[in-house]
């Protein structure tokens, strides 16, 4: 039997009689015909060479000989993607090394570090390059992922899920309590049930915790965390949201009285569009506005160059750019350009934005009363 194969050169194999796709191919087109890794790796030259096919038949692998100059060595070989179909109804495609695959498993992957890192588990999933799926229904996807609850799920990079119906996904992520939830960049999930852990580094360590944001933690039982902490042990600014209904917030910083939102910020020069989408502002001081700001401008010749609480990218203190849509060219009448969002990180309150913030032992409130800054003591 050669390659390309045609359905009849299939017929009554694999998915009918619950044998090896590659057992039952692989040998007719292979020259030579191996029963272990040792045996592998003790041909010489005189019985292969570059371009021949070995099969193996204890792991149903086939090889192709890519540089018969190190044979002896498994450098010598590339294994050949192939597709495996068990009796239990397990599927394995590429590196079919590795331990058993689990009843009705799925398990394509390109290599492997340890070959328990498959889908062992019934019905479980791993897929692309060296995942452990090792429960039941548990489903491993991308790079180096670990799930191994029931029902747990690791997509990304370096994620583990070990709880229960527990999910990991992003960036070295980890969640171990039966159905929690890390999502991020190093979030961790360790609440023994339904913690959840989302951003940049929290950790959610109790039952029903949740911790959200930079650097987070919520340890203690049925409260979640929200906002800024400096290396796990200090708060910065954040929301605590007790269970019972009660919530605490953490203020740290800002010395100085807000000020309210500047009525308009001067425009220097003109307005001009790129692209026939892109508007570029230039202000003649620093506009105090970051990327994300809402801004809206009136009065503008042409037209067309006017916005309403529109979002802006900062390019620097001085300008930004906004999206509109229209021909390229530049206004005769730059407009009125206002601040739709102020920045209280820059001591500007918008209308209606109340803020917390602490000098020494005084607590102050500082409220922008429809552009009058009110200031409560506490």
């Amino acid at each position: 039997m050669t390659l390309p194969l045609k359905d009849a050169d299939l017929t009554g194999s694999p998915k009918i009689n619950g044998v090896a796709f590659a057992a039952a191919i692989a040998p007719s087109i292979a020259k030579t015909v191996v029963a272990n890794a040792a045996a592998l790796l003790a041909l010489a030259a005189a019985t292969v060479q570059n371009g021949d096919y070995v099969f193996q038949t204890d792991t149903s692998a086939l090889y192709e000989v890519v540089d018969q100059s190190l044979l002896g060595s498994s450098a010598a070989f590339q294994i050949f993607g192939w597709l495996f179909i068990e009796s239990s109804g397990a599927h394995a495609a590429g590196d079919l090394t590795g331990n058993a695959r689990g009843n009705f498993a799925l398990d394509l992957q390109s290599d492997r570090s340890d070959p328990s890192n498959v889908a062992s588990g019934q019905y479980a999933c791993a897929v692309s390059w060296d995942n452990k799926a090792a429960q039941n229904h548990a489903s491993a996807f991308g790079n180096s992922n670990e799930a191994s609850g029931n029902d747990a799920s690791a997509f990304g990079y370096n994620n583990l899920a070990t709880g229960a119906g527990s999910s990991a996904f992003g960036y070295s992520n980890e969640a171990s309590g039966a159905t929690s939830s890390a999502f991020g960049y190093g979030a961790k999930a360790r609440g023994p049930f339904s913690s959840s852990a989302f951003g940049y580094q929290p950790w959610a360590l109790c039952s029903d915790a949740g911790a959200f944001g930079y650097c987070t933690v919520a340890a203690i039982a049925d409260v979640q965390e929200l906002g800024t902490w400096a290396g796990h042990s200090t708060r910065k600014g954040a929301v605590r949201v007790h269970g019972t209904g009660m919530v605490a917030l953490t203020v740290v910083g800002a010395a100085s009285a807000f000020t309210a939102a500047a009525a308009a910020i001067a425009i220097s020069g003109n307005l001009t569009r790129t692209l026939g989408t892109t508007v570029t502002v230039n202000t003649t001081t620093p506009h105090g506005l970051d990327t994300g700001s809402r801004v809206t401008i009136t009065g503008t010749t042409p037209a067309d160059f006017a916005t309403t609480e529109t979002g802006i990218i900062k390019i620097n203190a001085n300008q930004f750019t906004y999206a509109n849509a229209g021909a390229n060219g530049s206004t005769t009448v730059a407009g009125t350009l206002v601040a739709a969002i102020g920045s209280e990180r820059d001591g500007t309150l918008a209308v209606g934005m109340l803020a917390f913030r602490k000098n020494g032992a005084a607590l102050y409130v500082d409220w922008n009363d429809n552009g009058t800054i009110r200031t409560f003591t506490l």
